[in-house]
């Protein structure tokens, strides 16, 4: 049996990491697309919880981003203007 060169076994090195790369955001661009199909989901989450905590008094709502750690929203209240944020997460929906 043959045993490989240094120079053939990086190659091979290098093709198994462009397609572990490759298979890596495949399976990120797959999961970010089932979280933002999600996003109405969370987002009605996001408003039961706020109006059980802080009944009719969130206002300026905002979808922030999604990542794997949850859903992110930022608010305000009407009595109080500073800028608020909450994450729903993803076992919450």
């Amino acid at each position: 049996m043959k045993t490989k060169s240094k120079a053939e076994l990086k190659q091979e090195i290098d093709a198994l990491q462009a397609e572990n790369t490759k298979l890596s955001e495949t399976n990120e661009r797959i999961q970010r697309e089932q979280w933002e199909k999600r996003i109405p989901q969370a987002t009605a989450e996001f408003h039961v919880r706020m109006n059980k905590t802080f009944p009719n008094m969130v206002t300026n709502v905002r979808f922030e981003h999604v990542d794997a750690s949850g859903y992110w929203f930022t608010f305000e209240l009407s009595n109080d203007k500073r800028r608020q944020t909450y994450a729903v997460r993803h076992t919450e929906i």
